[in-house]
């Protein structure tokens, strides 16, 4: 369970990313403790599809909360674009190499590779 002062502090950041200020509700505080969530699971991925799969669920968050009318869209725009440079940056990681990510394996399923 978060403090509030954690609460607090996620509030805070997400109004600094989104460049406006809330009138917060308990869906829009989990909203945001998720968009951040999401990007911490993309910093800590072992692959760039994992990096991207973490990334569209932080969008998809915004892209909800904007859908509903949570957020402007001028806010949505502007989380948007720091999870692209979020994901950008951890994506650095593996530039210039070739990747293989596997898929659906199981013990009668060779590796599928991407």
């Amino acid at each position: 369970m978060k403090t509030a002062q954690q609460i607090a502090d996620t509030q805070a950041m997400f109004e600094i990313l989104a460049g406006e200020k809330y009138s917060w509700t308990p869906e829009l505080s989990e909203l945001a403790e998720g968009y951040f969530t999401f990007q911490q699971c993309a910093m800590g991925a072992d692959n760039p599809l994992s990096v991207a799969e973490a990334i569209a669920m932080s969008v998809g968050l915004i892209g909800f909360a904007n859908a509903v009318g949570w957020i402007s869209e001028a806010g949505y725009r502007a989380l948007m674009i720091k999870a692209s440079e979020v994901r950008q940056e951890i994506s650095s990681r593996w530039a210039g190499q070739f990747v293989v990510v596997p898929f659906g394996r199981s013990a009668a399923t060779p590796a599928t590779s991407h």
